[in-house]
């Protein structure tokens, strides 16, 4: 098997069920996407799980000492590398708070406080492996472990527990807001928070809310076309609903 990974089914496994993202729990704001870019290789995936399980196998791990273990430096150590997803993120937590948000504002708050433990912003995954698109699926090519042998053993079989352990983790956590990012994914969306979005046509948000949450639906941070401008009136929508 070309490019076999060495890592333990178990092991494989825990982080499948178990590995939600970056940051701290205690987050008043959790952004939620349907999974990572990346993926294309053996080595470099192993490297995410050994980083992980080096970790202590939590829920969520701070980004940056994550990133360190894996080798990604440039996120967080000068000069700055903005991550295209994040960066957007960033602008709604920003302008919600009514912080400035330019981009050297983004620049330093990616660097030091996004996805960190102990800081306010949580940056989490419904699926947990990494992936170049929705179109390539090569864990076959690494790993004998059934579940991943196609995406659609592993999608009908993951999607349902994961939606089920992040609902538990919304529910235990009370986040003051969670953006999901990418409408494609709103069923799942609507799954994990138990009932439907109310479209907000000005910005092309939907939404719902209890007692404790706002929710939030928007379009991917990479969608073609998207402006700053998007992210910032989001951002600000969020602060009028808080």
């Amino acid at each position: 098997m070309q490019g076999e990974m060495t890592l333990t089914h178990a092991l494989l496994t825990e982080f499948i069920e178990n590995f939600f993202g970056f940051g701290d729990p205690n987050a008043k704001y959790w952004f939620i996407g349907m999974e990572e870019g990346g993926g294309n290789s053996s080595e470099k995936f192993e490297k995410r799980v050994s980083a992980w399980d080096q970790m202590g196998k939590n829920t969520l791990v701070d980004v940056k000492e994550y990133h360190e273990l894996i080798g990604i430096n440039r996120f967080f150590e000068e000069p700055v590398k903005l991550q295209s997803t994040w960066n957007k993120l960033i602008r709604i937590y920003l302008t919600a708070n009514g912080y400035s948000h330019g981009t050297d504002d983004v620049r330093v708050f990616q660097k030091e406080q996004l996805g960190r433990t102990g800081k306010d912003t949580a940056l989490l995954e419904l699926l947990p492996l990494s992936s170049p698109n929705i179109n390539v699926w090569l864990y076959p090519n690494w790993t004998n472990l059934p579940l991943l042998w196609s995406r659609e053993s592993y999608r009908s079989k993951v999607l349902p527990l994961r939606v089920k352990s992040l609902r538990k983790l919304i529910d235990e956590y009370k986040p003051k807001v969670v953006v999901f990012y990418g409408q494609t994914n709103e069923e799942y969306w609507r799954m994990v928070i138990g009932s439907p979005f109310r479209p907000y046509d000005l910005l092309d948000l939907k939404y719902a809310k209890t007692s404790e949450t706002v929710f939030v639906s928007i379009k991917h941070p990479v969608y073609t076309g998207l402006t700053n401008d998007y992210f910032h009136r989001i951002g600000c929508w969020i602060q009028s609903q808080i």
